[in-house]
């Protein structure tokens, strides 16, 4: 809405001119009116002067496949620190630069699990003895990718866990790869329902922290404890 404002009010608007005087305006000269005021592929903000964003814009694939990497890479050493100091050993995260593409899931899932050579200096993963669930929202679709490792699996059992967090917003398992210990998911949006992908996943989350609590694997908050588990998962942008 404001970008059609923007298209049609470009200058003054004409005063009115005495009977049988003509009356010239000159239009101030203004840049072309954007689709959109956020910022694009390159998340630039307004008036930062990065490249806007248009829907259906097509993103640089390897670009794409970087971001989602190396994001998982930094969830995944994050979650090992939290697993260190609380104990806690399953996770569910939001993942921003995945964009709804299962694909890309997958890479930010092996971005957080793969080791990390204690005397190199990339300290990203680190994560692949702590079961996670990861979410991405896209315009179509909720994708959800979670892996239970043979050190969580005798107190987590991947499908029930998956299946439990997808049902509840009405959505399905997908057909299991060659790695047994992930497993996909998928709900489909439709507005009609009021399901947006956005809205879903935050749901997804929270049926996944009740579920991980009821299991035990999430520790109870406690007052005694000097270690606030919360304030470390907001500062490390982690949601359980």
């Amino acid at each position: 809405a404001r970008g059609a404002l923007k298209s049609v009010s470009i200058g003054h608007p004409p005063r009115q001119a005495p009977s049988g005087q003509i009356t010239r305006t000159r239009a101030t000269p203004r840049k072309p009116p954007t689709m959109s005021d956020k910022g694009g592929a390159a998340g630039g903000k307004k008036g930062g002067g990065g490249k806007k964003g248009k829907k259906g814009d097509k993103k640089d694939p390897e670009a794409q496949k970087k971001a989602a990497t190396k994001e998982g890479g930094k969830k995944g050493q994050d979650l090992a620190g939290l697993a260190d100091l609380g104990g806690c050993c399953a996770f569910t995260i939001a993942m921003e630069n995945c964009d709804g593409d299962p694909e890309l899931l997958k890479l930010a899932m092996a971005g957080a699990i793969k080791d990390v050579d204690p005397d190199g200096d990339d300290r990203k993963g680190g994560a692949g003895k702590l079961a996670i669930m990861m979410l991405t929202a896209g315009d179509d679709a909720l994708h959800v990718l979670a892996r239970v490792p043979e050190e969580v699996a005798p107190k987590l059992v991947l499908k029930e866990w998956l299946e439990h967090v997808v049902s509840a917003v009405g959505g399905e398992v997908c057909e299991q790869g060659d790695d047994k210990s992930m497993l996909a998911g998928i709900v489909k949006a439709d507005a009609s329902k009021e399901k947006f992908p956005l809205k879903m996943r935050d749901e997804c989350i929270n049926v996944s922290f009740a579920y991980l609590r009821k299991k035990e694997l999430v520790p109870e908050d406690d007052d005694s404890e000097s270690f606030d588990m919360g304030a470390c998962q907001d500062e490390a942008g982690i949601e359980w």
